[in-house]
């Protein structure tokens, strides 16, 4: 005779296991459109990517070699503390914004880097650089569920959705970003009497633009939403961002 069988989960535990965890996004919009592309291809990697509980995923070994064979293209990025095209520029800011929703995740960092400057796209210290192969970002699925992935990239923002079990209901994760210290630029401004950078007399054309050096840290803040209380405050770590003078040229003297 036919037997009942119970299901081993119910559509109500499939739900709670893929509840949407966080979505975060970080500003692309004055990114040419080569860097955009970067971005959009380093973070289709993660597009529709399941992490299995304890799995450990590595950025630069999913995202791989960023060379032109493989689609990358040519755009701004850091290189010794001086901004220089580059095959792959911009996946940086792909490995920051998915940095920016494991964070706020509650998934764990296991390795990270902060850009030799300061960037523009986030706050102090919520930065992840990547180089390959040396530098790049780890993190582990600790929340005991699968976690899944969704990535979207248009002309002005790119996001990072995280989907899995809420270990944290009732309350919020949030980032918070303390300066240190701040070693300020200056700016040098220099003769060009032979028109090298300028092209009337008086005018002033910058060829470096100043970062300030900054010390600084980020938390990872827990807080409960019917009391208000913070549950946990986590250090991400102290990071050292390098001063870089400005240089500007004053053309005909």
């Amino acid at each position: 005779s036919p037997r009942r069988l119970e299901p081993g989960f119910t559509t109500d535990d499939a739900r709670a296991c893929t509840g949407k965890l966080v979505t975060y996004s970080s500003r692309i919009s004055s990114s040419s459109s080569s860097r955009t592309a970067n971005i959009k291809l380093a973070l289709g990697f993660y597009h529709g990517l399941r992490v299995e509980p304890g799995q450990r995923v590595d950025f630069n070994k999913l995202v791989g070699d960023r060379t032109e064979a493989r689609g990358f293209r040519p755009a701004a990025e850091y290189s010794n503390g001086e901004i220089v095209q580059g095959i792959g520029g911009g996946v940086c800011q792909a490995s920051t914004t998915l940095y920016g929703a494991l964070l706020r995740a509650g998934l764990r960092i296991d390795e990270r880097y902060n850009h030799s400057m300061t960037v523009g796209y986030v706050p102090r210290s919520q930065d992840a650089a990547v180089v390959y192969p040396g530098k790049t970002l780890t993190f582990t699925n600790n929340t005991g569920y699968p976690v899944f992935f969704t990535t979207r990239v248009t002309s002005d923002k790119a996001t990072v959705t995280i989907y899995g079990y809420d270990i944290y209901p009732g309350r919020t994760i949030s980032i918070e970003s303390e300066t240190l210290s701040v070693d300020e630029a200056k700016i040098k401004t220099y003769p060009d009497p032979t028109y090298q950078y300028a092209s009337e007399p008086g005018q002033i054309v910058t060829v470096t633009t100043p970062s300030d050096g900054v010390t600084s840290r980020a938390y990872r803040v827990i807080t409960d939403d019917k009391s208000g209380k913070v549950i946990s405050r986590e250090s991400l770590g102290k990071d050292t961002y390098r001063r870089r003078d400005g240089v500007r040229y004053r053309g005909g003297e």
